[in-house]
Parts: C-alpha cells; sequence; structure tokens
C-alpha cells in the first residue's frame, strides 16, 4: 500500500514539474504549432498499468488553471463511475480506444444536469473514441412501474468543446448541450425524449441518432431535439450537417423548449420514424414566430415535407451562408485550429476550410434490410443470392437461428453490406467437410466481398485428422480451412473458428476480430491479411504453429496484431512461421501459456532481417523471451510499435467506427 501512494505521488510531481515548466515557457494563448507538439501523456487502465486506473483520478491530477493541453489516454473498459471536470481543468484532451470499447458509465436519475455520468465545466476540452453512457432506465420496460425521468449521460457546461467519434447513449436527456460552442463529428447519439437538450451554440457533424422510440409508452412520439435558445440576441442553437436519423417508433426533428429555440437540419437523412409533422410546438404555441426550425436539401422517407408544420422556416443565403457554410457560427475566432493535432489530422474536417464540409456516405449507415433464417429463405446461400441486392450500399441483416447450419457461404464482390448474426458461437454452427482452397471448400468464403460483418457464429471445417491422412498426398489435401476472408472492411465479433491446419485463412484486406475464438494446430491463422485480433482466445489443439503471415514486400502495410489475445490449448508450437519474406506479427500484451516452444517462432529459411516477430509487455508461463530466436524484434519505444497498435494500421478511414450498431 505504501509503495502504491509513492507512486502516485511521483505521479503527480512529475506531470506538476513538467506542466510547471511549459506554464512558464509558454504565453497563455497557444499557437498553431505548439498545440501539435507531443503532449504530456496521463494514462487510465484498470488493470493498474497506467498512471490511474479511474478516470476522475486523471482528472484531478491536472492542474489547476492549466494552460497547457494534457493527453488522457483511457484503455478500453467499462469505467463505472461519475465524472466530474471543474471549470478549472482546462485544456484536456480525453482519448480511448474505440466507442465500443472504451466506456463512461454510471446510472442516476431525476436532475437535468446533475444526473449526468460526465459533467463538464472546464473549456478548452476534446474527447475522441469513448462512449458516455447513463444506464438508468436503459431498456427497461414500461410496464414495470419505473418511471422514466432525466437521466443525461452527458453535461456539457463549457466553451471550446470538440467531441471526435464518441458516443453518448441514455433514454431521456441523453446530451446535455447546456452552453458554449461545441463540435461533435462522426459521434453516435441514441435516446428517446429530448435526445439533445440545451442552450449551447452546437454544430453536429456527421453525426448517427438513434431513436429509441420502442421505449416509451402507448407508442408516443419522442423527441430528438429540445433547444433552449433564451432570446433574439442569443447566439445559440444547434446545426446538424449530414447526418442520419434511425431507430424505432416514431419522434419528432424538435420541440420547442423555448420560445426562441434553434434547430437547423442539412442534408441529413431521415429513416421512416420522423412524424409526417416534423416538428411540435409543445409549451410554445403562440411563439412559433420566434422558433427557427429549419430543414434544407435532406433525405430519406422521413424528409417528405408534404405534411410539415406550416411555422417551418427557411434560411435566407446570408443565414445560410452563416449557419452552414462558414465558420462564424461557432469558430470566430478560429478556436478549432488549437485543438490537438492527432484530433484533425487524417479527419475530413479541414480547419482552415471550415466551410468545405463534404460527405460521400454518412456516418454509420442504417440496416435497411432484415432476413430470418429460417424464414423465408431456406438457405444462407439463398438469402444472399437472392435477398440482398447486387452492389447494395445499404446494410442487410440475416439473423440466423440456433443451429447447426450443413452448408458452404460464398459472398462475391457483387454482394456487399451484409452483416450474419447468430445467437452466439456456442449454439450457432456453420459447418461444412471438406479440404483445399478452391472456391465453395469452406463453411464460409469471402471472396472479394467488401463490407461484411458476423457476429455469434462458429464457422467449422469437420474434417478430422484420419479423414485428412486417408486424402491424396497434396498440398492441397492438407488444409481444412472454416473460412476464407478476402476483401476491405471486414469484422467478426464474438465467432468462432475451429479446424485442424489453415483453419481461418485471413487472405487480404483490412479485418477485425474482436472476442472471436480460433482453434487448430498448423497454421490455423494464415494469409496476407492487415487485421486486428483483440480480445481472442486461440487454442492450438496439437504440435504445429498459430501463424503463417504472407507480407511479401517491406512496403506492404500487412501484418498481424494480436492485442490482449489468450494462447492456450496443448503444444509444443510456434506463435508463427514465415509464410512470406517480410512476414510480420506481434502479440501485445497477450496470455501465453507454456504450450509454446521456448524458441518461439520459425523463419523457415526466410532471412531473419526481413521478419518483424515481436512479443510486447505479455505475461504467462509461456511468455518468456529468455530463450527465443536471437532474430526477434524489439519494437518497444518504436514508431512501428506505435504504428501497429495505432487505429490506423486498420481503421484510416473510420469504417469500424462506421459499422452498424449490433448491440
Amino acid at each position: 500500500m505504501e509503495q502504491y501512494f509513492s507512486k502516485m505521488h511521483s505521479h503527480h510531481l512529475i506531470l506538476h514539474l513538467l506542466l510547471a515548466f511549459f506554464l512558464c515557457s509558454s504565453s497563455s494563448k497557444l499557437s498553431h504549432r505548439q498545440v501539435r507538439d507531443d503532449l504530456p501523456i496521463i494514462i487510465i487502465d484498470k488493470s493498474g498499468r497506467g498512471n490511474f486506473s479511474t478516470v476522475q483520478e486523471a482528472i484531478d491530477s491536472v492542474p489547476d488553471n492549466n494552460s497547457r493541453w494534457i493527453r488522457i489516454l483511457v484503455n478500453p473498459g467499462i469505467y463505472s463511475e461519475k465524472v466530474v471536470v471543474p471549470k478549472e481543468k482546462q485544456f484536456i484532451f480525453l482519448e480511448g480506444k474505440s466507442r465500443r470499447s472504451t466506456i463512461i458509465q454510471w446510472r442516476d436519475a431525476g436532475n437535468p444536469k446533475e444526473s449526468s455520468t460526465f459533467i463538464l465545466h472546464a473549456d478548452n476540452f476534446a474527447a475522441s473514441y469513448i462512449t458516455f453512457k447513463n444506464t438508468y432506465n436503459i431498456l427497461i420496460p414500461s410496464n414495470n412501474g419505473t418511471r422514466m425521468t432525466w437521466s443525461p449521460a452527458i453535461l456539457v457546461d463549457a466553451d471550446k468543446v470538440y467531441f471526435y467519434r464518441c458516443g453518448f447513449s441514455s433514454l431521456q436527456d441523453t446530451v446535455a448541450d447546456d452552453g458554449g460552442r461545441h463540435f461533435y463529428n462522426g459521434c453516435f447519439i441514441q435516446g428517446a425524449v429530448d435526445i439533445i437538450w440545451g442552450g449551447a451554440q452546437s454544430v453536429f457533424q456527421k453525426c448517427l441518432i438513434n431513436v429509441l422510440g420502442n421505449a416509451l409508452e402507448g407508442g408516443s412520439p419522442g423527441s430528438i431535439t429540445a433547444q433552449a435558445r433564451g432570446s433574439l440576441e442569443d447566439p445559440s442553437g444547434f446545426v446538424f450537417k449530414f447526418g442520419q436519423v434511425i431507430g424505432t417508433g416514431q419522434a419528432y426533428l424538435g420541440r420547442a423548449y423555448s420560445p426562441f429555440s434553434r434547430v437547423i437540419f442539412y442534408k441529413s437523412h431521415f429513416s421512416p420514424i420522423i412524424v409526417p409533422e416534423g416538428w411540435s410546438p409543445w409549451n410554445q404555441a403562440s411563439h412559433m414566430n420566434s422558433v427557427t426550425f429549419v430543414e434544407a436539401n435532406c433525405m430519406g422517407e422521413g424528409a417528405v415535407m408534404e405534411k410539415r408544420v406550416q411555422w417551418l422556416k427557411k434560411l435566407s443565403r446570408k443565414e445560410f451562408n452563416f449557419f452552414v457554410e462558414s465558420s462564424d457560427f461557432i469558430n470566430k475566432d478560429v478556436w478549432l485550429e488549437k485543438i490537438p493535432g492527432s484530433l484533425t489530422e487524417g479527419n475530413s474536417f479541414a480547419l482552415s476550410r471550415y466551410g468545405d464540409w463534404m460527405l460521400t456516405e454518412a456516418n454509420a449507415a442504417p440496416i435497411a434490410k432484415k432476413i430470418s433464417i429460417p424464414g423465408e429463405y431456406g438457405k444462407i446461400q439463398d438469402a444472399i443470392d437472392q435477398g440482398v441486392a447486387n452492389f447494395s450500399n445499404q446494410w442487410t441483416l440475416i439473423k440466423l437461428a440456433p443451429g447447426v447450419y450443413n452448408e458452404t457461404i460464398l459472398i462475391t464482390g457483387n454482394k456487399s453490406n451484409i452483416i450474419l448474426e447468430g445467437g452466439g458461437r456456442e449454439s450457432t454452427i456453420l459447418t461444412w467437410k471438406t479440404s483445399g482452397l478452391r472456391l465453395r471448400e469452406a463453411p464460409l468464403m469471402l471472396n472479394g466481398a467488401n463490407n461484411f460483418i458476423a457476429k455469434g457464429i462458429t464457422f467449422k471445417n469437420t474434417l478430422h485428422h484420419q479423414e485428412r491422412a486417408n486424402l491424396q498426398d497434396n498440398e492441397a489435401a492438407f488444409r481444412a480451412v472454416a473460412a476464407m476472408v478476402d476483401g476491405e472492411h471486414i469484422s467478426f465479433y464474438e465467432c468462432g473458428f475451429v479446424s485442424t491446419q489453415d483453419t481461418l485463412w485471413d487472405k487480404e484486406g483490412h479485418h477485425f476480430f474482436k472476442s472471436c475464438y480460433m482453434e487448430g494446430y498448423m497454421d490455423f491463422i494464415f494469409g496476407d491479411g492487415t487485421s486486428v485480433y483483440e480480445d481472442c482466445k486461440i487454442n492450438s489443439s496439437g504440435p504445429g504453429c498459430i501463424t503463417a503471415q504472407k507480407r511479401e514486400n517491406p512496403q506492404s502495410a500487412s501484418g498481424f496484431v494480436f492485442k490482449s489475445a489468450e494462447v492456450g490449448g496443448v503444444g509444443p508450437t510456434n506463435l508463427g512461421r514465415a509464410y512470406g519474406p517480410y512476414s510480420r506479427v506481434l502479440f501485445y500484451r497477450s496470455k501465453i501459456a507454456n504450450v509454446v516452444k521456448p524458441g518461439g517462432w520459425d523463419n523457415l529459411g526466410v532471412d531473419p532481417k526481413q521478419i518483424t516477430y515481436a512479443e510486447v509487455e505479455c505475461t504467462g508461463e509461456g511468455a518468456d523471451t529468455s530463450k527465443r530466436v536471437p532474430w526477434l524484434k524489439n519494437l518497444e519505444g518504436t514508431q512501428e510499435l506505435k504504428d501497429l497498435l495505432s487505429s490506423s494500421f486498420i481503421d484510416k478511414d473510420g469504417w469500424i467506427e462506421n459499422e452498424p450498431n449490433l448491440n
């Protein structure tokens, strides 16, 4: 215990000394270059591997009246705590891993502001890749006696605030956007009533709004906004650009929270859940002349204007330029140019050209069609061939009931945006028995198919050892692929891959495997994919090798990255062998059992100087690297390690964050 407090004291001391140096050597006004320099970093990790284990502790460690950006990295996990950022703690950049894996949540209700999970009073704040959630009455049935009431996920009562690809989830008053200038970019916002409310001056760009209308009693419509502009001189208002509204039930785009309420939707896509009237006067029916509700160039079934309220406004060219095209509405003093560079580099929003926001495809497209198996189609392949339109840019969900499906599935390049969802990998199994690498020789074969998601399914090749021994003695006869993955933007969540040799053919493309199970004994994860395996369990079923990565030249971006994986089973086995001359595999913070051979790796005659095999911060009886091959790479502290662990390794264009929400 004394060591722990000593450690925390040292972190505080170092940080305060560092910041004191910055404050003495810099003016309080930050230059464009300064904010892109390396930032002081604080790490939050629930397992104790960081500087702090809670978000509030990290916030509290920031000196009062700070005027230099500090980066707080929040490692993946669910942080169940109420967090308050007081006004004295400015210039904080809070960065998670992804909004799916980094969640700050609390359960509180009854006060429209103070019940918020995350309360922000400090100006100059930025956050990325984090979900803020209030768990009060989420998905509670309406007939159980629980009253739905104010339960904000976040209160934003501060100026110059930026959220990038964050999530906000509750039922009522999800985002208490109370005051100040704010920019929400590529965010996911979910709720049922007054989802975004308050008197702030905010732009919501490329945001996905999910209405939980089915949570309301009696089918009454919900409301997306409740803006509280206080007077004609009040500069506040909500501007939504290039976003989408989806969900269940029905909802108003907004209701007038004040006599001067102001909300603008521009080039947004509305699903049919929007009520025909579009807007509600609420308690301000006598003030419709001073309320400003606008829809401009919007699309979708919910954007039909025929039955809209008569008092809907139209913007003049000057007003349109001010609210939509120019920087003046929230960025007149160019504060957005002064946020940390890592939030803006590679972002579709060019800070120097605020008015040139463009969108080719809205963030996180909704699921347009759902198919159940069994149902209209007898086989999964029939549902794909007949139920999914060729070259569709809309997502189709094929829901599999629990059971064993004995067929081989082929999805080619003309079938995109497909989701296969089972009831869990223990209960929903797709099997086939065959050997070889030709088409139709595995339970699942993605042959040039892009934008594919699978969840809760096991893919299993049932060809057994003895049957393989009886096959013709050639290279293909020994292969028993459970899944071939060849295409861009492909994800597997909580899936299983089971066979003996060459179980998972991770052939080519950018792929994400989350909380999956892989089983085999020889090269059972192989190919030239650019892939991340996060929180996956890898089970060796006998002597052999786990990976055989095929990177073929030093310019290739491909490689396998295993994060927080668990390696077990029976052995002895190697972690990898070189299937290509520049083979690249990283195990990071993974638990490795003693099934792994002491040497760990096999170069198969390839020049080891060309190979990148690395183990960083791994644990377990098999993680001892003292007897590893001498050419094992030490990547700690290198740029290559940062690149491999960065989300841009597989997700530079944000495709993972833009996937439909299957939760």
